[in-house]
């Protein structure tokens, strides 16, 4: 694996090499990830000539069902089954299609997190891109630090103490 560190400061350009980048590297999927959805929406507004792919989480679409909720409480998010979904007129569900088949994605941190590495509990999935650009790579500590949370229960941490010898203690 390879590592490039870009560091400029604001003007300088970083966005432009991020995009340059991803459009040079044929036949490779590109996720540019940024810290802000002001940052994404930046991208898409200073690029919209080429075919870049943004996604955001779903809290940031409106159902197209019922105006009142967005996707992330949406009656889809339970066993209810949408026919928006399944025929593709959903707006994040179709969003979520054409990312699959993308070249270049761009997305923010906490979804990259959430979606990508960390949806099915503490085992990272294999990515689905061949190079991911952070944007603001300064902050993804902070990201990292608050997206991997592990919580343990009481009666978790006292089957844990008892497992190893401490059985009275605690209790």
């Amino acid at each position: 694996k390879r590592f490039v560190i870009l560091q400029a400061g604001p003007g300088r350009g970083k966005s432009l090499v991020a995009v340059a980048l991803g459009q040079l590297l044929e036949g490779k999927s590109v996720c540019i990830l940024a810290t802000t959805k002001a940052l994404m929406e930046q991208y898409q507004n200073e690029f919209q000539y080429l075919e870049l792919s943004l996604i955001k989480g779903r809290s940031s679409y409106e159902c197209n069902l019922d105006s009142s909720y967005n996707a992330a409480s949406a009656r889809c998010t339970s066993v209810y089954k949408c026919g928006l979904k399944l025929n593709g007129r959903c707006t994040y569900y179709r969003l979520k299609a054409q990312e699959q088949v993308a070249r270049v994605v761009i997305t923010d941190v906490a979804y990259f997190l959430t979606t990508y590495l960390y949806a099915d509990g503490l085992r990272p999935k294999k990515l689905p891109f061949d190079v991911v650009i952070c944007d603001e790579a300064d902050l993804l500590e902070g990201w990292l630090l608050n997206t991997v949370v592990i919580r343990i229960t009481r009666t978790t941490f006292r089957r844990v103490l008892s497992g190893i010898g401490f059985p009275g203690l605690f209790m």
